[in-house]
């Protein structure tokens, strides 16, 4: 079963393309959806929250389903790209999961 995910405000659009043309459910939250109803929506739902956003690495793995935090230059869309498809080619179970996605690499927490 694959992933599904919230994109966050913060997040190139660009990604949400990415991931719907390779069949994932991807959501976006509305304009001036607070960060706690963001991270409820994820835990109910079991969404994967890609953000730019670093409140949200502090939360725990009661509040919010999973993180990825983005360390990656808003102008560097192909490395985006390209990272984020390497990432979900490692099948990794997301649940419970902070990881934050770098120019070189990833760095993977429990939340």
């Amino acid at each position: 079963m694959l992933p599904n995910f919230l994109i966050d405000e913060n997040v190139r659009r660009d990604l949400l393309i990415f991931l719907t043309k390779k069949d994932f459910k991807v959501l976006s939250p509305q304009k001036g959806t607070t960060d706690n109803e963001i991270a409820k929506l994820c835990l109910n739902k079991k969404l994967i929250l890609v953000t730019n956003d670093t409140d949200f690495s502090k939360y725990s793995k009661s509040k919010i389903y999973s993180v990825i935090l983005l360390k990656i230059p808003q102008a560097a869309k192909d490395a985006l790209l390209n990272l984020f498809e390497k990432l979900l080619s490692k099948q990794i179970n997301f649940e419970g999961k902070l990881i934050i996605l770098y120019l070189d690499g990833e760095t993977i927490e429990n939340l």
